[in-house]
């Protein structure tokens, strides 16, 4: 298996090895900005949804409804929200889980149609009147809110779920005459994971070091807090540069199989790959041709999801349905 061994980065596997023991927190940018922050810009979605009376049988006739609502025009609920929700971990303050310190997302609606007196329920919460907003939990999943008498507002119970993925925003309205609409909205949920644990999941978007990065359809990152802080000096006596000396300090993606651990490595201000690596956990020395074509195959796998993750820095999450 000489293919595994000719990456020729034996330094860098012991400086990774060494670094598991000394791994640095370095902090990431802040949220899409400079030339990042292109492809992250929210685009409204309006999804309008006609309202069923709550009195309407199946046997009732077009005559028979217009005359209950007088002719008036269907009843309406239109929500318009950002594509994307930044998310942290959920923060506790030992009364609950801090609403909101997971970040949140603005959902305006407007209702229309129907016997007026609207009220509108996003997210379990009340509003009154034809428009307005709602500040929406980036959590995927959370329980009952509560506020205490200093206005705080907490999660009560169990922990917020919050991971990167696709979240489907729920609103209803309500007008005077009991009729009923709903509509929907979807935002994609980014999770800048604090947890050293935090598994990244298989074709979700992550920002890792301030940078997007989508997980390779097929594998789960567990390792993404190392980085590798680059001292060196570039500079010659005479003043001049040498280009050929790369101090870029380097962060490192990788995951862990029962065959094999695979470790990207890219620069912390360029994105760019520095280094790849693959080592074989199983001892091929004596394998038959058969276990050594398998073993291989296996590696141009694992190889080529290297080269998607590295292809995925700094691209915006692919739309998905549920």
């Amino acid at each position: 298996m000489g293919r595994f061994v000719e990456r020729r980065w034996a330094a860098l596997v012991l400086a990774v090895v060494a670094l598991a023991a000394v791994l640095v927190y370095f902090g990431g940018r802040e949220a899409w900005v400079g030339e990042r922050s292109e492809a992250g810009t929210a685009v409204a979605q309006e999804r309008p949804v006609e309202a069923a009376r709550q009195d309407e049988g199946e046997g009732a006739g077009a005559d028979a409804s217009e005359e209950e609502t007088g002719g008036a025009e269907p009843l309406i609920l239109t929500l318009s929200a950002p594509e994307i929700c930044e998310a942290q971990h959920p923060r506790s303050d030992g009364i609950g889980w801090a609403w909101g310190a997971e970040g949140t997302v603005q959902v305006n609606w407007t209702a229309s149609g129907g016997g007026g007196a609207y009220t509108v329920t996003i997210a379990g919460e009340e509003s009154t009147g034809p428009s307005g907003s709602a500040e929406v939990t980036c959590a995927l999943e959370h329980g009952r809110i509560r506020d205490d008498a200093y206005g705080r507002r907490y999660v009560l119970r169990n922990k917020p779920v919050v991971d990167s993925g696709l979240k489907t925003i729920t609103a209803t309205v309500t007008d005077g005459t009991g009729a009923r609409a709903e509509a929907t909205a979807d935002v994609y949920v980014i999770l800048s994971p604090e947890d050293e644990e935090h598994v990244l999941q298989s074709g979700e978007t992550y920002r890792i070091r301030g940078w997007l990065v989508t997980v390779p359809e097929g594998v789960e990152i567990d390792s993404h807090r190392g980085v590798m802080h680059v001292v060196c000096v570039r500079t010659r006596a005479d003043g001049t540069v040498n280009e050929s000396i790369n101090c870029e300090h380097k962060f490192h993606l990788g995951w862990s199989a029962p065959e094999y651990d695979a470790v990207l490595t890219l620069g912390m201000d360029t994105g760019e790959e520095h280094n790849r690596v693959i080592w074989w956990r199983q001892d091929l020395e004596g394998a038959n041709a058969d276990e050594l074509a398998v073993a291989r195959a296996l590696e141009d796998w694992v190889d080529g999801k290297l080269s998607e993750l590295a292809a995925s820095i700094g691209q915006p999450p692919q739309r998905r349905a549920n």
